[in-house]
């Protein structure tokens, strides 16, 4: 069960190795974790089957905040089990940071994100472990918020790199940050 934002959507996915005897799950959402939990939507089960089963909820248009969610299991006879929580923050990023890519390691295509707390010129670009720059993903200007890129693991001119240690550079807000990734192909 994850959870992540697009925009001022918080965005639930979960998925199901097998099902037996499941009516549904109830979707529920909290403020802050001194509040209850609130029922907010509700998604039909498949009953019984051996089937690997994917799901997902959105919820919509939320005002700026944390939101916690959980996933009520329930059977058709009543019997229920609650999933483990998930947070999200709509809204603005509270700090610059140039989160670890995912998958990783990866082959051959790769996320790399990064938030930005305010508005600004962002280079983001791809090194070889020799130090030499492989690709330039992003150089531009962009306003305040939550960024995700893929990398497919080619260089400037679209030609396959090589498995092995990248790293991911990050320029910013007078900030320079890096990641390690590893392509295995």
């Amino acid at each position: 069960f994850t959870a992540y934002t697009d925009g001022n959507n918080a965005v639930l996915e979960w998925s199901t190795t097998s099902e037996s005897n499941n009516y549904g799950f109830e979707i529920q959402r909290c403020v802050n974790m001194n509040s209850d939990f609130k029922r907010i939507g509700f998604e039909n089960g498949n009953g019984t089957t051996s089937e690997p089963r994917s799901y997902q909820f959105v919820d919509s248009d939320l005002p700026e905040g944390t939101y916690i969610y959980r996933l009520k299991q329930i059977d058709f006879d009543g019997t229920s089990v609650f999933s483990h929580t998930a947070e999200v923050t709509i809204g603005l990023p509270a700090d610059f940071e140039l989160y670890q890519n995912y998958p990783n390691p990866f082959n051959p295509i790769t996320t790399i994100s990064y938030s930005l707390p305010q508005s600004g010129h962002v280079e983001l670009s791809i090194y070889n472990v020799k130090g030499e720059k492989v690709n330039k993903l992003v150089d531009e200007y962009q306003k305040s918020g939550k960024y995700d890129f893929q990398w497919n693991a080619r260089d400037w001119n679209g030609t396959e790199v090589s498995s092995g240690i990248y790293y991911v550079q990050i320029k910013a807000l007078n900030t320079t940050q890096f990641r390690k990734m590893t392509l295995m192909r």
